[in-house]
C-alpha cells in the first residue's frame, strides 16, 4: 500500500518534531498532538487528551511477524493509549470519541521523541 491511501493532514495543531510512514502505517507528533494514520483512517490526539501510554501485550499480537502480520510488528511495540477525547477521520467524515482506548504500534524510536519533547511521565522498561 502507498502512502497515497493516507488521508492527508490538512492541518497540525504545534510544530512538527518527527513524521514517520512505514508500509501501512504513519504515526506523527508535534508539540501539541500525536495523529496515527493507515489507509483511509487516521487517529487525531491532542497531547493534552493523553491520560497514559502503556506497552500492550496481547494474544492476538504477540505472534505477528512482518510474514504473517498486517505490519504491525515492523512498524513498531503495540501501545495502549488512553484518552479523553480522540477524533477518527475517515473518507466519509470524522467522529468524535470520548473517553477510550487506542492501541496502535509505536516505534521505540518514537517513544524518545515523545520523552523529549513532552512533559508525560515515562517509567523504566
Amino acid at each position: 500500500m502507498h502512502s497515497s491511501q493516507f488521508i492527508p493532514v490538512k492541518r497540525l495543531a504545534g510544530e512538527l518534531i518527527v513524521s514517520r510512514k512505514r508500509g501501512i502505517f504513519g504515526l506523527t507528533l508535534t508539540t501539541r498532538e500525536l495523529v496515527f494514520q493507515k489507509p483511509n483512517l487516521s487517529y487525531h490526539l491532542m497531547l493534552e487528551d493523553i491520560i497514559g501510554i502503556l506497552p500492550f501485550t496481547s494474544i492476538r499480537f504477540s505472534g505477528l511477524t512482518e510474514e504473517n502480520g498486517p505490519g504491525i510488528r515492523p512498524f513498531g511495540k503495540p501501545v495502549k493509549i488512553t484518552a479523553t477525547r480522540l477524533v477518527v477521520i475517515h473518507r466519509g467524515g470524522a467522529t468524535e470519541k470520548r473517553m477510550t482506548d487506542l492501541v496502535i504500534p509505536m516505534p521505540t524510536g518514537f517513544m524518545e521523541y515523545m520523552r523529549r519533547h513532552t512533559d508525560f511521565i515515562f517509567f523504566p522498561d
